[in-house]
């Protein structure tokens, strides 16, 4: 157990440099409605850098800025993104020189990513929480096919264009795996390389590709399919159906060929 007199977490604002807590102890872990726009101090420091500080004499720390006389000690650890930048600092301080025991130092440093991946994920949520409307709008707007399965590979979600493109419903996809629908007049060796890559995507990997799938009519339809991992676990797949373009890639192929014989006629 650490002993000190005060632990804060502050954030940066997504849009902005604006600074704000999240909660100290102070407060009984309640958030303070305090925002600045160019942070200073050991804290400042730490969010422009992405690098812990350990200050156990503030009195010389050249970033150190006093607020409260009696703060002798104090610790302020970077509290990374997904993509390891700083979204905000962890800092705790003490009326104690010499406070923080190098084995308090890597408690701390141990548990910030679990801190900084519950606060990503409370944001995603609220995002989510407050964006509904708009995606089920680009959903229900998007011109490509939608499908979304779960960790197992099994349909979950398709969107109208998917039912138009293939001509399958959900209640027909609902038992037959993204391998069996995308790969299914291919074989069974390559089906099997379609769960090793369905899995790499669930795991985390994007991946694209074009090819060739049968409609529920037989139909062999061109497309490119987009793969990326869903929040749910499991994969989701943007469709691009290419009869289309493949239909003008066609006639200007055919024009061309029209012209050369023009031109060499």
């Amino acid at each position: 157990r650490l002993e000190c007199e005060y632990l804060y977490i502050w954030l940066k604002s997504e849009k902005d440099e604006d600074i704000s807590f999240l909660a100290n102890t102070e407060l009984g872990g309640h958030i303070k409605p305090y925002h600045h726009k160019d942070p200073t101090g050991i804290i400042g420091q730490v969010m422009k850098t992405g690098k812990m500080i350990v200050a156990q004499d503030v009195s010389q720390n050249p970033y150190y800025f006093e607020i409260d006389p009696k703060t002798k000690s104090q610790l302020s650890v970077p509290l990374l993104d997904d993509d390891l930048k700083c979204m905000g600092v962890l800092s705790i301080e003490s009326h104690t020189k010499d406070f923080f025991k190098q084995s308090s130092i890597d408690m701390i440093s141990s548990i910030t990513p679990t801190i900084s991946h519950a606060i990503e994920e409370a944001r995603l949520y609220q995002e989510i929480l407050f964006s509904e409307r708009r995606y089920k709008n680009l959903i229900e707007t998007m011109t490509e096919a939608l499908w979304v399965g779960n960790s197992d590979g099994h349909t979950e979600f398709i969107n109208e264009n998917f039912e138009k493109t293939f001509g399958d419903s959900l209640g027909e996809l609902s038992q037959k795996p993204f391998y069996d629908f995308f790969y299914g007049n291919k074989g069974e060796s390559v089906k099997n390389m379609a769960k090793k890559i369905f899995k790499k995507i669930s795991e985390g990997r994007s991946w694209q590709h074009s090819m060739e799938v049968a409609s529920k009519k037989g139909e062999l339809i061109p497309i490119f399919i987009n793969c990326s991992p869903a929040q749910s676990g499991g994969v989701l797949a943007v469709i691009t159906d290419l009869r289309e373009m493949k239909k003008r890639d066609a006639k200007i192929t055919l024009l061309e060929t029209k012209e050369r014989f023009l031109v060499t006629g």
